[in-house]
């Protein structure tokens, strides 16, 4: 899943002081849906986004990520949802679930053909 990947690379890089290591960054799916598109599938759910003992303020993970939706889910830009865990006076956990979905198309008729991600139609660009 290319966008879920995009959005791990995008919190990664967006703490940088202290240096956010990619062991406490955990990113999965939840409640996920695969609707059958005809010529391929669209995958729903929730990208639940877990930062453990981070040192110092979530506020650069939050802005990462509220660009990230504004990019690849702009009808989710009101539904970043977060908790935090107060560890001790220098780390937090914390948990953003964020609105996900992904097309694929396939590239032939068998279930073993190679699938290729699609832009969502309201993000993609023409060049």
């Amino acid at each position: 899943m290319s966008k879920l990947q995009q959005l791990r690379a995008a919190v990664l890089a967006a703490t940088t002081t202290p240096a956010l290591e990619p062991d406490q960054l955990h990113t999965f799916i939840r409640d996920g849906r695969i609707k059958d598109t005809g010529a391929g599938l669209r995958y729903e759910g929730t990208a639940v986004v877990i930062v453990q003992d981070l040192i110092g303020s979530p506020h650069p993970i939050a802005r990462a990520l509220a660009l990230w939706l504004r990019t690849n889910e702009t009808e989710a830009l009101d539904a970043l949802q977060f908790e935090v865990d107060v560890i001790d006076h220098q780390k937090v956990d914390v948990r953003f679930d964020v609105p996900f979905s992904e097309a694929v198309v396939f590239d032939g008729g068998e279930f073993a053909a190679c699938a290729a991600a699609v832009p969502d139609p309201d993000t993609f660009l023409p060049p």
